[in-house]
């Protein structure tokens, strides 16, 4: 059982093309999104020491972070549905676009209660917003942006 768990790991991360199973593409999913996090919340924190206003440095960092993701999401978590008729690029940006506005919604509105309103530090208000983000962009990642589109049935 643990043998079979540590091989889906490792060809998870290896070898995606190999894998198509939902754990493997949350496996997938959590690396594209730790990647992304540390472009985020590093250049969150730079653009607060800097002296940003917190939600417009939020919106610059998730904004770049988000660019960063798409790529990487695109080419290793879902690369290998390339050759499977799958939506365009140019779809798939736009539908990841819209998918991850409401990330950054999502976002906002936890930084402005609980930062804005409330005073608690931005970056720690940041950082416990992530497990809600992760969630909804493993969600609409498999079932909005790169799900495979369905052959229609002979006529």
């Amino acid at each position: 059982m643990i043998k079979e768990q540590v091989k889906l790991i490792w060809d998870s991360v290896f070898h995606p093309s190999q894998t198509d199973c939902l754990q493997s593409q949350v496996i997938r999913q959590a690396i594209s999104g730790f990647t992304a996090t540390v472009v985020d919340l590093s250049i969150f924190k730079g653009l607060l020491t800097l002296g940003v206003w917190v939600l417009l440095a939020a919106f610059f960092s998730s904004t770049i972070s988000i660019i960063v993701n798409f790529n990487i999401t695109r080419f290793y978590v879902y690369g290998h549905l390339s050759e499977q008729k799958t939506k365009t690029p140019i779809v798939q940006f736009v539908y990841y676009i819209l998918t991850v506005s409401v990330s950054l919604g999502m976002v906002l509105v936890i930084l402005q209660i609980f930062s804005v309103r409330m005073g608690y530090d931005p970056l720690l208000v940041k950082i416990c917003a992530i497990p809600v983000v992760f969630i909804w962009t493993v969600v609409s990642g498999r079932y909005i942006v790169f799900r495979r589109t369905r052959k229609k049935p002979p006529s």
